[in-house]
């Protein structure tokens, strides 16, 4: 779908580094600057006016201390590729491009400027609509999002990708069934699709069809083993169904030990059965001391043990194997 990065990748090596964003800061591109004037007898657009472009662009991005090569443009060579092709020669293509690595990188406002770019550049492209519609998702406000999901599905009907983010919007609205409707119709669409095989799953574990929870979870496992969000769907419909062996075993496969425990706890936590989640986060802060969360947990879970009905504790007991 985009170009190859393979020339940026040469081109950005002798760059060192680009752009001046740090993580946990609003980031964004190296700052504009004026471009140099072509060389005495260059054409507008030719290849000499293109090389003074990437010098002076070159020029500007290098960081000015060795501090500037910990920024996130400086770590990922693919995101200093693709900002010094926006800067150099701006289309739809390189903004999507860096968009989607800033949204890798949870840099949501960065990716937001960048998706905006692509859809003022190319008004009909359903990849920059869809983009948009995600980042809104993802601040934790689906309703603005809706209009360019609509947006992405209209020049894009084709795509499971955007069915399927049509779906998690509806999903975060509370609007289940259309959610449901915008999953299969993905799967229609590419019947690989993991993705919206794992949304169809966790929503039926939210609506309460335990049963169509664990064979949908089961069939993305199945297509996808990787998928650790697929892995610690099938643990909740485990969970949900009293399969706690199963639930823990499915959790220790998407994760680490730590993940696992803690993720268990929060699962009996949720059925209220206090000392199973107590065990279990104090079994996540062993795997893992730096985890203060887990032990936050574990306090809460034992203030609640000692005030709430005895539950059967299934790690302690020894009927989880």
């Amino acid at each position: 779908m985009h170009k190859s990065l393979a020339l940026s990748l040469v081109v950005v090596a002798v760059v060192s580094t680009a752009g001046c964003a740090a993580r946990g800061k609003a980031a964004s591109a190296a700052p504009a600057h004026a471009t140099p004037a072509a060389p005495d007898g260059a054409a507008p657009g030719s290849l000499h006016e293109y090389i003074a472009k990437v010098r002076h662009v070159s020029s500007a991005a290098r960081p000015a201390n060795p501090t500037a090569a910990t920024t996130l443009e400086g770590r990922d060579p693919e995101l200093a590729a693709a900002l010094l092709h926006v800067e150099v020669s701006p289309s739809a293509e390189w903004h999507l491009v860096a968009g989607g690595l800033y949204r890798q990188h949870s840099v949501l406002d960065a990716a937001y400027r960048h998706y905006n770019a692509a859809a003022k550049l190319q008004p009909r492209n359903a990849e920059a609509y869809d983009g948009l519609a995600r980042i809104w998702r993802d601040w934790g406000m689906p309703g603005l999002a809706v209009g360019d999901a609509v947006r992405a599905r209209f020049y894009a009907p084709a795509s499971p990708v955007v069915h399927n983010t049509f779906g998690t919007i509806m999903q975060a609205l509370g609007r289940t069934a259309d959610a449901r409707r915008a999953y299969e119709r993905a799967r229609q669409l590419d019947d690989s699709a993991t993705y919206a095989l794992n949304n169809l799953c966790y929503l039926s574990f939210l609506e309460g069809r335990v049963e169509a929870a664990v064979e949908l979870c089961r069939a993305a496992v199945a297509l996808d083993p990787t998928l650790k969000t697929a892995r610690h769907n099938l643990a909740l419909a485990y969970a949900a169904s009293g399969e706690v062996a199963l639930a823990q075993a499915a959790f220790a496969e998407g994760g680490d030990l730590a993940e696992a425990s803690f993720n268990l706890g929060i699962v009996y936590m949720a059925g209220r059965n206090y000392r199973a989640a107590t065990a279990a986060f104090d079994a996540a802060s062993r795997a893992r001391p730096t985890l203060n969360l887990a032990r936050e947990r574990a306090s809460q879970a034992r203030a609640l043990t000692r005030t709430a009905q005895p539950v059967p504790n299934p790690l302690v007991d020894g009927d989880a194997k």
